[in-house]
């Protein structure tokens, strides 16, 4: 699944496959190329287990909302 999220003139890719458990991220940084980072990444740094464990057992709409709202607490609105 991809999700696009804007913040003003800044905007943020994931490209997240959740059977294989592989991430890829779009920004800046990155020169808006997609570039592979390890899975946990969208997780918070010393909750990765139990947030991953959790998130496992959601239906994609629920993790695409979970996802969306901690993007929308850094400032980030989901355009796709």
């Amino acid at each position: 699944m991809k999700l696009v999220f804007k913040s003003g003139s800044e905007m943020f890719g994931f490209d997240i496959d959740r059977q294989k458990r592989k991430l890829k991220i779009s920004s800046s940084k990155t020169n808006y190329r997609y570039v592979q980072v390890p899975y946990t990444h969208l997780f918070d740094k010393g909750k990765e287990r139990i947030q991953d464990k959790l998130t496992r057992k959601m239906s994609d709409k629920n993790f695409i909302i979970c996802i969306s709202q901690k993007m929308a607490n850094l400032g980030y609105k989901n355009v796709g």
